[in-house]
């Protein structure tokens, strides 16, 4: 009897030994199989840029301020769509964390974290804004040294607002992001996002949509947009995402001439390398 049991024993360790050894080549073509998923499904990264201002204008308030303000536009060109999410534990602390939410091309997501941070803005938007999404300065004529003056605006709240080019691969036909992910002042979660193809446009009478000008000499300038100017978001390209618009205006009064524009994040005239990779193509609203 005794000897029957071990060759039993024996009979079931041969057979998990067997077994095991069937399994293992399988084990080792799954996890080659996911390796090979993973590198078949690559990010799907936005590409941010801004397009040309548009409706630039002094205003003087009554104080005496004056103004310089424009219509700007950030524009995603990417693969994929640019989407941040703010989270914070409670109502009692006054700022959200940023992530960016990054797709791939098998329709999974990987998170970013950033060192960007979200605060509400009871300005009359009365939502959530992410700090750092775009910037505004002027520079002297020669594009020699630093910003001579600085944008107001420093949070945005983007979603899809227009159309700014359909016809690129995987921009869907209608908004994805809504203005309601901005969320309100007890949120304690906001998601924002600018979708393939589309664009947030800040129109020039927004609250803190201008760069104060007062007692500036007139003169000739170059007001410079860029997007994402901290660099916090992964993007296909970082050198396409600002441009330039040469001005002139006097000392006083309203009048201003728009001499010349272009794109580029290397000012003309000064001494920054050119810019690396792809050109921003000129905005086509609604092309």
């Amino acid at each position: 009897m005794t000897s029957h049991r071990n060759s039993m024993r024996r009979a079931v360790r041969i057979g998990l030994s067997a077994a095991l050894l069937a399994i293992l080549p399988l084990a080792g073509s799954l996890r080659a199989a996911e390796r090979v998923e993973a590198a078949a499904s690559p990010d799907r990264l936005p590409d941010l840029s801004m397009s040309l201002p548009t409706d630039i204008v002094i205003q003087t308030t009554s104080a005496g301020v004056r103004r310089l303000q424009f219509t700007t536009t950030i524009v995603n060109i990417g693969s994929g769509p640019f989407e941040t999410r703010a989270s914070r534990r409670s109502t009692s602390v006054p700022t959200m964390l940023v992530s960016q939410r990054i797709y791939n091309a098998a329709g999974g997501t990987r998170v970013h974290d950033t060192s960007a941070v979200a605060r509400y803005a009871g300005d009359g938007h009365d939502h959530w804004h992410v700090q750092g999404v775009a910037g505004y300065a002027l520079f002297a004529p020669t594009g020699k040294g630093p910003s001579l003056r600085r944008d107001a605006k420093v949070g945005f709240c983007f979603f899809d607002t227009n159309p700014y080019r359909l016809s690129l691969p995987g921009a869907p036909p209608s908004r994805v992001y809504q203005q309601s992910g901005c969320g309100k002042r007890s949120s304690l979660f906001v998601k924002n996002g600018i979708s393939v193809g589309w664009s947030d446009r800040y129109p020039w009478n927004f609250a803190w949509q201008w760069i104060d000008i007062t007692n500036l000499p007139g003169g000739e300038y170059q007001l410079k947009v860029t997007a994402d100017p901290n660099g916090n978001f992964v993007e296909e390209r970082e050198k396409n995402n600002c441009n330039w618009t040469r001005i002139r205006f006097s000392g006083s009064g309203s009048s201003l001439t728009i001499l010349d524009s272009g794109w580029g994040c290397a000012l003309p005239g000064s001494d920054d390398p050119p810019p690396v990779g792809r050109v921003v193509i000129p905005p086509r609203d609604g092309s």
